[in-house]
Formats: C-alpha cells, sequence, structure tokens
C-alpha cells in the first residue's frame, strides 16, 4: 500500500503561468502606445460634390497603357523615359488624370504609369481597366470614381 506522501499530484498550477501572461500584457500596454503606425498617405474622396463648376468640364489626361506595355497620352506614344516630363508638360492645371490599362498589359508597365504621375505631384488619379468588347477589341470602361 502507498503512503500518503508518496502520491503523484495530478493538478496544474497556473500561478506562474498567469504571471507570466500579466507581465507581457503589461509590457505590450507600454510599448504599443510608443509605435508608429504610419501607413501609406491616402487621399479619400468625399461623398459631395465639390469640384468647381469650371473643373467638372474637363476631361481627366488619359494615360493608355497598351497590351505591349506602350503608354500614351492622348492618341501619341511616349517612350517610358520621358513620360513623366510629357505627363506634366500636358497637365495645363488639370490635376485629373486617369490611367487606363489594356487587361493584357503587364503589371511592371502599371508601376511605371503610376510613378510617371507621382512624379508630377498628382494625388489623386483614376485608374481602370478597358473591357473587351464582343468582338475581341478592347472597349474604355467607364472611369472608376474612387482616386488612389
Amino acid at each position: 500500500m502507498k503512503r500518503l506522501n508518496e502520491a503523484q499530484i495530478c493538478e496544474i498550477n497556473i500561478t506562474p503561468l498567469t504571471d507570466v501572461f500579466l507581465v507581457l500584457l503589461i509590457i505590450m500596454m507600454i510599448v504599443t502606445p510608443m509605435m508608429d503606425f504610419g501607413g501609406l498617405p491616402l487621399g479619400i474622396s468625399a461623398t459631395d460634390d465639390r469640384t468647381p463648376v469650371e473643373q467638372k468640364d474637363k476631361k481627366p489626361l488619359t494615360i493608355d497603357v497598351t497590351k505591349a506595355g506602350a503608354f500614351e497620352i492622348d492618341g501619341a506614344e511616349i517612350a517610358r523615359p520621358i513620360l513623366a516630363a510629357e505627363l506634366a508638360s500636358r497637365m495645363e492645371g488639370n490635376p485629373d488624370i486617369a490611367v487606363r490599362v489594356h487587361p493584357e498589359a503587364s503589371y511592371e508597365a502599371l508601376v511605371v504609369a503610376l510613378g510617371a504621375v507621382y512624379q508630377t505631384g498628382v494625388v489623386r488619379v483614376n485608374v481602370y481597366q478597358e473591357e473587351e468588347a464582343p468582338g475581341g477589341e478592347t472597349a474604355p470602361a467607364p472611369p472608376a470614381t474612387g482616386s488612389t
């Protein structure tokens, strides 16, 4: 027969575990307010339309990204190295820019186009993809209302 002092204890002591969790909680409560949660500066468009009347009639300057990855502004093909400079010269005080992308264009070409827009200092840009027409040709999609 076993004696009482030789019996095994089958209980879990949760006091040290609770102490560790409380210490971690206190550390997180102290450190979290000190962290800087800086993210991307995104301009969010307002729900009401406060655009001046003279700007409502202006069409946005559209950059077309073709299937081959070339860039076109108003139907004229623009070389990649001078895209930002050409875009800045054609803006003429119109801050609205739209980037229309062919469905099979590369992501690299889209990034280059958005980089050129960023270099001009524009903070609002509409990006949309051309839709394919029934005959296999691409028809322009309506511009997106949101901004990036």
